[in-house]
Formats: C-alpha cells, structure tokens, sequence
C-alpha cells in the first residue's frame, strides 16, 4: 500500500469514526431528552400529599409495554384504597413516573408481600385526587444508557480526531 493510499485510508476512516460519534450523540440526546420526560410525573409527585392507605390486592399481572412491537413484562400491581378529604378513593398506580416493577426485584418482592389489609402510605395529588401513587420516585434508568452512549460518542470522536490528525500530519 502506498502512503497516499494509507492516507486516504486513514481520513476516510477518521471520517466514518466522526460520523458514528455524531450518531451516538445523537441518540445520547435522545435518549437523555425522553428520560427527562418520562420523570416528569416523578417531579411533579414530590408535591404530592402523603395519606394513609390500605392495601386491596398484591398480585403479578401483565404489563403492556409500548414500541413499534408491543409486548408485556411481568409486573407488580398493588390495589389500594384512600381517603383525602372525607372522600375515598381507589387506585393501583406503583410509581409516579409510571415505570413497571418487576416481581423478580427486591421492590417488586417486598410489594408483594404485602397482604390486603396492609397499611401503606399513599400520595396524592391535591390538585386531582384520583392520581395518586404508592413512590414518588423515579427509576432513572434512562441516565446511564445516556451516559454510556455520550462515552461512547466522546471515544468514537477522539479516536477520529486522534486518525485524522495523524493522516494531516504526513
């Protein structure tokens, strides 16, 4: 192979790495922008009036999971009911970010080992008390995907940087 072949090579290549870097940034962003919006009914449950609850039922159900091709998971689902206001009301909503929890997990086990009649906490929201949730919280899986693939970009891009430099440099 000739240096202007090995040449050429190499952009090319620093070229192809750049192109891969900005897809990973992409779907980084991506990624990072429908987590942020995915925890957005999480941030909004930290508002959320704590009640007292009882648990109506405990069991493992079906989960819908969307996408271009629809499928289910196993998941928990706790049955409660709660007063707000003098007004009782019934929901069966885990977390407020709306995210499944699987039975296999140590949420998923301790959720259901409660049995009906169990006392839990419920939060409510004031300002419609039929949304109400068992967690506040958010899951955030969504940030270390996103975290990875910018790593990902950030390495694609330097090795790139680094192949182009050296191709400019003879």
């Amino acid at each position: 192979m000739t240096p202007e072949e090995r040449f050429w090579n190499r952009r090319r290549l620093a070229q192809t790495l750049t192109a891969i870097a900005a897809l990973w940034a992409v779907a980084a962003l991506m990624t990072l922008v429908g987590g942020w919006q995915s925890s957005a009914a999480a941030r909004a449950a930290t508002g959320w009036t704590a009640v007292e609850g009882t648990v109506t039922a405990a069991e493992v159900v079906a989960v819908a999971q969307r996408g271009r091709v629809p499928f289910t998971v196993p998941g928990v689902r706790v049955a409660y009911a709660y007063t707000y206001r003098g007004r009782e009301y019934r929901g069966d909503r885990l977390r407020a970010d709306g995210d499944p929890v699987g039975p296999q997990s140590a949420a998923g086990r301790a959720w259901l080992a409660l049995s009906p009649g169990a006392s839990v906490t419920v939060y409510v929201n004031p300002a419609d008390p039929t949304q109400a949730a068992l967690e506040r919280g958010t899951t955030g899986r969504w940030l270390p995907n996103a975290l990875l693939l910018l790593v990902l970009a950030g390495g694609a891009e330097g090795l790139g940087w680094a192949l182009g430099r050296r191709s400019r440099n003879r």
